[in-house]
């Protein structure tokens, strides 16, 4: 009965560091992912404003 009361208690640990990195991970990705967007839509604005002529001095 030992025996798999410890298998019990460690496929719950596995389990719980599972999903923890799962979550972790998922969290870094979207964070990745949603300020990858930000610097595109950062420069697609910037390419898209008018460029203040230099040669007009």
């Amino acid at each position: 009965m030992k025996v798999k009361r410890n298998f019990l208690t460690k496929n719950l640990c596995l389990s719980y560091f599972k999903t923890l990195f799962f979550k972790v991970f998922n969290t870094v990705l979207t964070g990745a992912v949603l300020q990858l967007l930000d610097i595109v839509h950062n420069i697609l604005t910037f390419a898209a404003k008018p460029k203040p002529n230099v040669e007009l001095k």
